[in-house]
Protein backbone atom coordinates (compact mmCIF):
# COMPACT_ATOMS: atom_id res chain seq x y z
CA UNK A 1 0.00 0.00 0.00
CA UNK A 2 1.16 3.55 -0.47
CA UNK A 3 0.43 4.58 3.33
CA UNK A 4 1.93 4.18 6.64
CA UNK A 5 0.81 2.55 9.20
CA UNK A 6 -2.39 2.52 8.06
CA UNK A 7 -5.31 2.00 10.49
CA UNK A 8 -8.31 -0.92 9.76
CA UNK A 9 -10.52 1.34 8.60
CA UNK A 10 -8.56 2.92 6.43
CA UNK A 11 -7.59 -0.28 4.42
CA UNK A 12 -11.06 -1.46 4.62
CA UNK A 13 -11.92 1.49 2.42
CA UNK A 14 -10.27 -0.28 -0.56
CA UNK A 15 -8.31 2.72 -1.47
CA UNK A 16 -5.03 2.61 0.13
CA UNK A 17 -3.32 -0.89 -1.68
CA UNK A 18 -2.48 -2.58 1.39
CA UNK A 19 -4.01 -6.51 1.86
CA UNK A 20 -4.90 -8.03 4.90
CA UNK A 21 -2.14 -10.57 5.47
CA UNK A 22 -0.40 -12.27 8.42
CA UNK A 23 3.37 -12.90 8.61
CA UNK A 24 4.64 -15.97 9.65
CA UNK A 25 8.35 -16.02 11.14
CA UNK A 26 9.36 -19.37 10.84
CA UNK A 27 12.32 -22.18 10.61
CA UNK A 28 12.69 -24.01 7.46
CA UNK A 29 14.50 -27.24 9.87
CA UNK A 30 11.51 -27.20 11.36
CA UNK A 31 8.74 -26.74 8.93
CA UNK A 32 9.31 -26.70 4.91
CA UNK A 33 8.22 -23.35 2.75
CA UNK A 34 6.35 -26.51 0.99
CA UNK A 35 4.25 -26.97 3.98
CA UNK A 36 3.08 -23.87 4.37
CA UNK A 37 2.49 -23.57 0.83
CA UNK A 38 -0.27 -26.44 1.28
CA UNK A 39 -1.85 -24.93 4.47
CA UNK A 40 -2.00 -21.78 2.55
CA UNK A 41 -3.66 -23.31 -0.49
CA UNK A 42 -5.78 -25.64 1.71
CA UNK A 43 -7.13 -22.84 4.09
CA UNK A 44 -8.51 -20.53 1.67
CA UNK A 45 -9.98 -19.65 -1.76
CA UNK A 46 -7.16 -18.88 -4.07
CA UNK A 47 -9.28 -19.21 -7.27
CA UNK A 48 -11.45 -15.99 -5.83
CA UNK A 49 -10.88 -13.33 -7.94
CA UNK A 50 -12.39 -10.25 -6.04
CA UNK A 51 -11.66 -10.77 -2.39
CA UNK A 52 -12.43 -13.64 0.23
CA UNK A 53 -16.03 -14.97 0.47
CA UNK A 54 -18.37 -12.34 2.10
CA UNK A 55 -15.31 -10.14 2.00
CA UNK A 56 -15.11 -8.51 -1.47
CA UNK A 57 -12.38 -5.45 -2.74
CA UNK A 58 -8.89 -5.46 -3.22
CA UNK A 59 -7.47 -5.52 0.29
CA UNK A 60 -9.07 -9.44 0.49
CA UNK A 61 -7.13 -10.73 -2.06
CA UNK A 62 -5.30 -13.86 -2.35
CA UNK A 63 -1.43 -12.93 -2.56
CA UNK A 64 2.15 -13.76 -1.10
CA UNK A 65 4.82 -11.98 -0.41
CA UNK A 66 8.30 -13.62 -0.86
CA UNK A 67 10.84 -12.92 1.25
CA UNK A 68 13.51 -14.27 -1.37
CA UNK A 69 14.21 -16.15 -4.69
CA UNK A 70 13.70 -19.52 -3.90
CA UNK A 71 10.62 -18.79 -2.04
CA UNK A 72 9.15 -17.31 -5.07
CA UNK A 73 9.96 -20.09 -7.04
CA UNK A 74 8.57 -22.74 -4.86
CA UNK A 75 5.57 -20.78 -5.16
CA UNK A 76 5.80 -20.07 -8.68
CA UNK A 77 5.99 -24.30 -9.29
CA UNK A 78 3.11 -25.15 -6.49
CA UNK A 79 0.47 -23.22 -8.08
CA UNK A 80 1.54 -23.82 -11.62
CA UNK A 81 0.84 -27.78 -10.46
CA UNK A 82 -2.95 -26.18 -8.78
CA UNK A 83 -3.38 -24.69 -12.52
CA UNK A 84 -2.25 -27.90 -13.96
CA UNK A 85 -4.81 -29.83 -11.86
CA UNK A 86 -7.35 -27.55 -13.17
CA UNK A 87 -7.89 -25.40 -10.36
CA UNK A 88 -7.97 -21.59 -11.44
CA UNK A 89 -5.69 -20.08 -9.07
CA UNK A 90 -5.40 -16.30 -8.67
CA UNK A 91 -3.14 -15.92 -5.86
CA UNK A 92 -0.45 -13.25 -6.81
CA UNK A 93 3.21 -13.59 -5.73
CA UNK A 94 5.16 -10.39 -4.61
CA UNK A 95 8.60 -9.46 -3.44
CA UNK A 96 8.40 -8.85 0.22
CA UNK A 97 6.68 -5.18 1.62
CA UNK A 98 6.66 -3.31 5.12
CA UNK A 99 4.18 -5.16 7.03
CA UNK A 100 2.06 -3.17 9.57
CA UNK A 101 0.36 -5.27 12.75
CA UNK A 102 -3.22 -4.78 13.96
CA UNK A 103 -4.53 -2.86 15.94
CA UNK A 104 -4.92 -4.37 19.84
CA UNK A 105 -8.14 -4.74 19.16
CA UNK A 106 -7.93 -7.43 16.71
CA UNK A 107 -5.28 -9.08 18.61
CA UNK A 108 -6.39 -12.60 19.73
CA UNK A 109 -10.03 -11.52 17.77
CA UNK A 110 -11.38 -15.45 17.34
CA UNK A 111 -10.51 -16.17 21.07
CA UNK A 112 -12.08 -13.18 22.52
CA UNK A 113 -14.85 -13.02 20.11
CA UNK A 114 -16.47 -16.83 19.65
CA UNK A 115 -20.11 -15.41 20.59
CA UNK A 116 -20.08 -13.06 17.42
CA UNK A 117 -21.76 -14.42 14.47
CA UNK A 118 -18.78 -13.50 12.01
CA UNK A 119 -16.57 -15.39 14.42
CA UNK A 120 -19.05 -18.57 14.63
CA UNK A 121 -20.28 -18.37 10.72
CA UNK A 122 -16.89 -17.53 8.91
CA UNK A 123 -13.55 -17.94 11.12
CA UNK A 124 -14.71 -21.38 12.99
CA UNK A 125 -15.19 -23.34 9.69
CA UNK A 126 -12.03 -22.33 8.52
CA UNK A 127 -10.21 -23.32 11.77
CA UNK A 128 -11.42 -26.61 11.60
CA UNK A 129 -10.81 -26.94 7.56
CA UNK A 130 -6.99 -26.17 8.87
CA UNK A 131 -7.58 -29.23 11.31
CA UNK A 132 -8.84 -31.63 9.01
CA UNK A 133 -5.84 -30.62 6.40
CA UNK A 134 -3.61 -31.66 9.59
CA UNK A 135 -5.68 -34.62 10.45
CA UNK A 136 -4.58 -35.58 6.29
CA UNK A 137 -1.00 -34.42 6.26
CA UNK A 138 0.43 -35.87 8.87
CA UNK A 139 3.85 -34.77 8.05
CA UNK A 140 2.96 -30.90 8.53
CA UNK A 141 0.72 -32.05 11.70
CA UNK A 142 3.39 -32.33 14.49
CA UNK A 143 4.88 -29.17 14.07
CA UNK A 144 1.71 -27.00 13.59
CA UNK A 145 -0.21 -28.64 16.50
CA UNK A 146 3.13 -28.05 18.42
CA UNK A 147 3.20 -24.26 17.28
CA UNK A 148 0.18 -22.96 16.91
CA UNK A 149 -1.90 -20.30 19.05
CA UNK A 150 -5.06 -18.28 17.75
CA UNK A 151 -3.82 -14.70 17.86
CA UNK A 152 -5.66 -11.92 15.58
CA UNK A 153 -8.62 -14.73 14.89
CA UNK A 154 -5.82 -16.49 12.63
CA UNK A 155 -3.43 -19.25 13.06
CA UNK A 156 -0.38 -17.33 14.24
CA UNK A 157 2.87 -19.89 13.88
CA UNK A 158 5.34 -18.68 16.99
CA UNK A 159 8.26 -20.55 16.14
CA UNK A 160 12.28 -21.52 17.89
CA UNK A 161 13.89 -19.43 15.87
CA UNK A 162 12.46 -15.96 14.65
CA UNK A 163 15.42 -15.03 13.18
CA UNK A 164 15.50 -17.80 10.08
CA UNK A 165 12.86 -16.57 7.52
CA UNK A 166 10.22 -14.24 7.01
CA UNK A 167 7.08 -15.45 4.94
CA UNK A 168 4.23 -13.34 4.37
CA UNK A 169 1.02 -14.95 3.27
CA UNK A 170 -3.18 -14.36 3.28
CA UNK A 171 -4.81 -14.26 6.44
CA UNK A 172 -6.15 -18.24 6.95
CA UNK A 173 -9.56 -16.56 8.67
CA UNK A 174 -12.44 -14.10 6.92
CA UNK A 175 -12.02 -11.85 9.92
CA UNK A 176 -9.98 -8.88 10.35
CA UNK A 177 -6.42 -9.73 11.08
CA UNK A 178 -2.92 -8.50 10.58
CA UNK A 179 -3.30 -5.88 8.23
CA UNK A 180 -0.68 -5.14 5.40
Amino acid sequence: GHIEYPTYEMICSGTTGHVEAIEIIYNPKIVTYLNLLKVFFNTHDPTQVDGQGNDIGSQYLSVIYFSNDQQKIEAQRYIEELINNNAPIVTKLYSEKPFYKAEEYHKNYFNNNRGQPYCQIIIEPKYKKFIKFLERNKDAAKFFIDHISLYSNVLDINLIDQHTNRWVWRRLSENKSLLW
